[in-house]
C-alpha cells in the first residue's frame, strides 16, 4: 500500500510539472506573437483594463520603435495611458492647480449654519502625525482655495524634504447669488467649498523640519488665513 501511494503521488507531481511547462511555453509563444521578428508592434494588446478604441488610439499615436530590454508594448501602453490620465487637469487649465472638494455628497446645497459654530471638538486639538502644527485660535469658514494657497506657501517654505499634513476637509457647500439680484427665487448656486474651523483645531502638521523652519512657515501664512493662528509643538 505504501508503494502504491508513493507511486500515485509521483505520478501526480509529474503531471503537474508537465502541465506548468506546457503553460509556460504557450505563454512565451503568445508573447512572441505580439512582436514581430524585428521587434516592432504587430497587434494591439488585449485585456489590460482599457477599452479597445483607446488601445487602438494609443497604438496609433505611439511611434513604431523596437522594443528595448524591459520595455514591452504592454508596459509602454500603460505608461502612456498613465501620463495622459495624470496630465489631464481636472480643475482649470493648469496642471498644478488643485482644489479640495468631496467626491460625492448626499445633498448639493446645505444650510448656512451647517458645521460653522464655536463647538470645540477634542479629537481635532491634538497632533496626530507630525512634531509641529498650526492651530486655529478662532472659529471661521475656511474656503478650499485658502487651504490650497496656504499649502503652496508652506511647501515653498519648508521645502520638499519635509512632510506636510492637512487636517481639515472642505466638505460644506457655500452658495451665493449675483450682485443686484432681488430676494427670493430659491437658493443661489454653488460658489465654493469650505471647511468649518473651530477654536483650537489643528489645520496643518509638519515633520522632518526644524522648529525655526516651522515658525517661518507659520509667519508666511498668517496673512492668508481668515482667522488668528497659533503654533503647536509636540511635548
Amino acid at each position: 500500500r505504501r508503494c502504491t501511494l508513493q507511486f500515485a503521488l509521483c505520478c501526480i507531481f509529474l503531471h503537474c510539472w508537465f502541465a506548468l511547462q506546457a503553460s509556460a511555453a504557450a505563454h512565451q509563444q503568445q508573447q512572441r506573437s505580439i512582436s514581430t521578428s524585428s521587434g516592432i508592434w504587430s497587434s494591439p494588446p488585449q485585456s489590460i483594463g482599457l477599452h479597445v478604441p483607446l488601445q487602438h488610439q494609443l497604438l496609433q499615436q505611439q511611434p513604431q520603435r523596437p522594443c528595448q530590454h524591459g520595455a514591452s508594448p504592454l508596459n509602454l501602453l500603460h505608461q502612456q495611458h498613465h501620463q495622459q490620465r495624470v496630465l489631464q487637469p481636472q480643475f482649470g487649465s493648469s496642471v498644478r492647480h488643485f482644489v479640495m472638494q468631496p467626491r460625492r455628497v448626499k445633498y448639493r446645497k446645505a444650510h448656512k449654519s451647517q458645521g460653522f459654530n464655536e463647538t470645540i471638538c477634542p479629537n481635532t486639538r491634538q497632533l496626530a502625525f507630525g512634531l509641529f502644527g498650526i492651530r486655529a485660535m478662532e472659529h471661521c469658514r475656511m474656503p478650499a482655495r485658502t487651504i490650497e494657497a496656504a499649502r503652496r506657501t508652506l511647501r515653498r517654505t519648508i521645502k520638499k524634504s519635509a512632510m506636510l499634513w492637512i487636517r481639515v476637509t472642505p466638505n460644506v457647500p457655500v452658495t451665493s447669488k449675483p450682485a443686484e439680484v432681488r430676494m427670493g427665487k430659491g437658493k443661489g448656486t454653488l460658489d465654493y467649498w469650505a471647511a468649518p474651523i473651530r477654536p483650537g483645531q489643528i489645520i496643518f502638521e509638519m515633520d522632518r523640519c526644524t522648529k525655526t523652519e516651522a515658525l517661518a512657515a507659520l509667519k508666511s501664512i498668517e496673512a492668508k488665513m481668515p482667522m488668528k493662528v497659533g503654533f503647536v509643538e509636540w511635548n
